[in-house]
This record gives C-alpha cells, structure tokens and sequence, in this order.
C-alpha cells in the first residue's frame, strides 16, 4: 500500500471538516500518516509555541517513507524538509485571518504554492483567483458533506425548538459568530423583527443581545432544520460556506452576500444574494411574506447540495494523490 500523509489545522472550522474528510477518504486507500498542527492547545502562549508546533510538523514529514504524497494545509505550505516529498496544498481562501502573525507570514506561504505539485482549492472563485497569480497546478475539489445527517423527524424538530424556547415565531439563523462572519451588522438590522434572532458557535465577548449558542453536532444542524431562514452576510471572500451548504441541506433557504466562493454555492443552488447591510431588511421580510417562495427555493436549495456527496469527493482526492505520486515518480525517472 502506498503512503500518504496530512498535515491538518485543528481549529474546529469549515476548514478543519474538509480536512477530517481528506484524511477519511484516504485512509482506506493508502497508508495514511497524520500530523494535526494545533495551537489552541498552547493558550496564550500559542504565539510563542508556533515555531515548536512547525518544527515537529517538519520533523513529521522528515520521517515519512519516501515516495509519500503529503497534503498539507496552507498554514502548512513554509514546512518543507530537506528531502522533498510530492505535495498537495488545500487552500480555501486567504486575506481574511485576524491572527496577526498568520496574516504576515500569508504573502510567504502563497510563494510557496509554486513549489507544490498540486494545489486544491474549494470554489470556482479561489481557482481564478490562483489562475491570475499565474499558477496552473490548481484543482477544484468541492466540500462534501454526509448527506444521511440531515434527516429530521417532525417531532425531533419540534423537540428541539421548545427544549431552546424558539417558539411561536420565525427563526432566523445568523451564521457561526466569528470575525468578518456579518453577525453582528445581521443583528442590528434585524433586531427588532417579531422573530428569534440566533447564532452558533462562542461569541468574541460577552453580548446579553445576540443569542448565540454553542451546539453539539445534531443540534446544530436541527437548528439549521428549524429556521425558517438562514442568513449569511460574510464580509469576508469565503471559501465556500458549509454553514449556508448545511442550511440549503436542511431545505433552509439561504440569503447571502456572496462574497467569495459564497456567491457560487447561492447562484448556483438559486439562493438569493444580498450584497449590503441596507438591502438586508426589505430581503428578509420579502422572503418572511412569501411562504411559496420561500419553500420553493429552499426545495431548489436542497436538489443542489445534495450533489456533493462523500462518494464523489473521496474518489476525486484518490485520484489526485495517485496522479501526484505519478507524476512526481515519471520526473524522477
């Protein structure tokens, strides 16, 4: 069996669940080293622990058999030991990090991408955006998602709504609170609507305002089934977006800023777009008022995200890690 190895960035993001299901679509078909960079678990000190946490992601990959393909994360692309091994570098955006040593170290790490024999990217719009920095070694490989979690019984939502007292009026999902996710801008638009205003994942600071919960899996996603709609104003150029996939999933409608790779899942799963906060309202009671609407493109919503299945998206990262190590053998030859 030929080895493979990732490296992966453990921060419980989009990211992080498109990398847990590389290293599952290839664990089956190769000899799969992993090595996780995780610098949460340093504190405060993550800063100062970054050098250590990289020095033995490359001591990782110095003892990997020869010949392995190594996938690595972006943050990953600077570790490179003395002996090369073919490489594959995920990408799902840049620009947009708030950690202010990242965001110095972004311009070295995009240099690096040259040196990678592969580059995989997770929209049309990073692709392009690659394209234009002169690279060609770029793929699109989609997120995918296990398409049997989002089945719901009538009464497993219900269950779910009184045990978070979001009854007796519309729900509308916000998004997963964090920087540049348009949380914030969101509530103050909306806060005044008769409906439940509410978010996942942890605030930055404490704000008695915005009801934002930090759910385990099923619940999250029986909030996602729950909400009447989903909104998701990023300012930042997503990657993709599995909040808004997982809503449209869940026959959720979705409006969006479509920012990034955003604006190609909500053009494409015929969503609607919402480019600023001033058109935000008149949206939302558009699509609150209109039930049928409402219904039907969350109906078409659903048809579309249903396509990215695990099935596809494991055979189409086999087939790059074998076509790497092939490449990289007939070069060596």
């Amino acid at each position: 069996m030929h080895t493979a190895a990732i490296i992966d960035y453990n921060v419980g993001d989009g990211g992080s669940a498109y990398e847990v299901m590389v290293s599952e679509s290839l664990a089956n078909s190769f000899d799969l080293r992993r090595f996780t960079l995780d610098f949460r678990r340093w504190g405060s000190l993550k800063y100062v622990a970054a050098p250590l946490e990289f020095a033995r992601a490359r001591h990782f990959l110095t003892n990997c058999p020869a010949g392995s393909v190594v996938v690595k994360t972006l943050s990953a692309a600077l570790i490179n030991p003395r002996r090369q091994l073919p490489s594959i570098v995920i990408l799902h955006h840049v620009g947009s990090s708030d950690n202010w040593l990242y965001s110095r170290l972004e311009p070295h790490i995009i240099a690096q991408l040259r040196k990678a024999n592969a580059i995989v990217v997770v929209s049309k719009y990073w692709e392009s955006f690659l394209l234009k920095q002169g690279l060609t070694n770029v793929q699109t490989i989609y997120n995918a998602f296990k398409i049997d979690e989002f089945e719901f019984t009538v009464e497993e939502i219900e269950s779910f709504k009184r045990r978070y007292k979001l009854v007796g009026k519309p729900i509308i999902y916000m998004g997963n609170y964090g920087s540049d996710k348009g949380v914030d801008e969101t509530f103050e638009v909306l806060k005044d609507l008769d409906v439940h205003l509410i978010a996942s994942g942890h605030t930055a600071t404490p704000r008695n305002s915005i009801r934002c919960c930090f759910l385990e899996r099923r619940d999250y996603l029986r909030l996602l089934a729950s909400s009447t709609l989903a909104v998701a104003m990023s300012q930042a150029a997503e990657g993709w977006c599995r909040n808004a996939h997982e809503a449209m999933l869940c026959g959720t409608p979705v409006l969006g800023s479509g920012q990034g790779g955003l604006g190609e899942l909500l053009e494409s799963g015929e969503q609607i777009i919402c480019h600023d906060f001033h058109s935000l309202r008149s949206c939302v009671q558009h699509l609150l008022a209109n039930e049928h609407g409402r219904v039907a493109v969350g109906r078409k919503g659903c048809q579309f995200a249903r396509q990215f299945t695990e099935e596809k998206f494991r055979g189409e990262w086999i087939d790059l890690v074998n076509k790497v190590r092939t490449s990289s053998l007939e070069s060596i030859n």
